[in-house]
């Protein structure tokens, strides 16, 4: 019997987190044949070598824009034009290119920014609607799959990725595929407060959406009861809402990850000293800078401690080292967060859904919660409340706190297993499988 396909719609690199898991399930049973359509380019589905691995080894099919049939000519020059400028200028904003002064590198992204505005600008001849439908049916999908978003049914949209996802679950709804959001990450705010009058949380996470102007899924998936009302305008009347789990979080893929890392991949990574994981978290960047350079100077201060800067997938530039190299090593997307994590003793970040997994896991956490000032933040995180996690909301805290996981402060096993129960897996055990309930979707809900 042939298998079906599911059709995964990827917009951003580190999305790949979230459908590795389920890709990697559907690809065991062997009725299903995942593929993943990227709005931009194949390159950009790769966050790290574990996701090169994974992606290669299970052969799953990568498709973009360039795969769409029988396009303008002047379409295909500017794809080529589009990947070589991103590929050279690694997704770095141009302020920042201006201020290093790499007149090459800023050029190119003048280059990159004005293609994208071209695409932008005229979508529809550059990728004509009849030829987005032949080619998504052509991908003769049993599902459509997509993280939480809101995906809107008419012009103008925000730039070509876009129009490409609205094409695409456009065309889905109308030959009756069914359409399923799942959760990007994992749940860090639990509660907005009142969204504060700072510049990191004045937002609605769902926006404003209704069933007129916006695509609404049959089927929404969430990483916890506490997700419904926040994620409410993007449920249509019929949606069908399911409190699933953090797939990403997924104790037994962690600990697959980790194990690919050290047996495949980075056998090279390996620590002589006492090593503290910054995760970073982008919230705003002038802010960041500052706060970055409390880190620095914690670690400086603590006698036989070495600093890992992991940057965010989406933007690997961000924290850039000008400290003791031989005690501060930066990484960005060549090495997976999970591989870092595993060989850390200590794991620090502002708000980075990753303290998820690192406190599942029983690493010492420190949540470093200088934004909550700053935001002037009334709400409540995923770790507050939890004996697991250790919080610091300025400098002198944090270089505290790192002293008291140094001289031997460590979660306790019960407590990071009712952590995990509550704020990750929505009550399963860690040797149950979060991953199995969205497979069961799948199952259930594919045509």
């Amino acid at each position: 019997m042939a298998k079906k396909n599911i059709l995964f719609l990827a917009h951003s690199n580190n999305d790949m987190d979230s459908f590795l898991p389920l890709i990697a399930d559907l690809k065991k049973t062997g009725e299903y044949e995942p593929v993943v359509f990227f709005a931009r380019t194949r390159e950009e589905t790769r966050a790290s070598r574990v996701h090169d691995w994974l992606i290669d080894h299970m052969k799953v099919k990568i498709l973009s824009f360039e795969d769409i049939e029988s396009l303008p000519s002047l379409t295909g020059v500017l794809l080529c034009v589009l990947r070589y400028c991103a590929a050279a200028t690694e997704m770095v904003p141009i302020k920042e290119l201006a201020g290093r002064r790499d007149i090459r590198k800023y050029f190119l992204k003048l280059v990159y920014i004005n293609t994208d505005r071209l695409f932008k600008r005229y979508s529809r001849r550059f990728f004509p609607p009849k030829k987005m439908d032949r080619f998504v049916d052509g991908m003769n999908a049993a599902m459509l799959v997509t993280d939480i978003q809101k995906i809107r049914k008419y012009p103008p949209y925000e730039d070509l990725r876009s129009y490409a996802v609205s094409s695409i679950v456009r065309r889905c709804k109308d030959t009756g595929v069914p359409f399923f959001m799942m959760p990007h990450g994992g749940a860090t705010i639990l509660d907005l407060g009142g969204k504060g009058e700072g510049g990191f949380f004045d937002f609605d996470p769902a926006g404003t959406c209704d069933e007129h102007g916006f695509f609404m899924p049959d089927i929404l998936g969430l990483n916890g009861e506490s997700q419904r009302e926040g994620y409410s305008a993007v449920a249509g009347s019929d949606t069908e809402v399911l409190p699933l789990g953090a797939i990403r979080y997924d104790h037994g893929w962690v600990k697959k990850i980790e194990e690919i890392s050290r047996n495949t991949l980075d056998r090279g990574l390996e620590k002589g000293v006492f090593t503290i994981l910054y995760i970073v978290s982008p919230l705003g960047l002038d802010a960041d800078e500052e706060h970055h350079k409390d880190v620095m100077r914690a670690v400086k201060d603590l006698p036989g401690a070495k600093l890992w800067v992991k940057n965010h997938p989406r933007y690997p530039w961000r924290f850039g080292s000008d400290g003791d190299a031989s005690r501060v090593e930066v990484f960005r997307n060549e090495v997976d967060t999970t591989a870092l994590m595993s060989r850390a003793d200590l794991v620090i970040s502002p708000l980075s859904s990753t303290l998820l997994q690192a406190v599942s896991t029983g690493k010492p956490v420190i949540l470093y919660d200088w934004w909550r000032a700053d935001a002037k933040f009334k709400g409540r995180t995923a770790f507050d409340g939890s004996p697991c996690v250790l919080r610091a909301s300025n400098a002198g805290e944090l270089y505290e706190r790192c002293r008291e996981v140094m001289a031997g402060k460590r979660p306790n096993e019960r407590d990071s297993e009712r952590f995990y129960m509550t704020r990750i897996s929505e009550g399963l055990k860690k040797d149950e499988s979060i991953i199995s309930r969205y497979t069961d979707v799948v199952k259930k809900f594919a045509r």
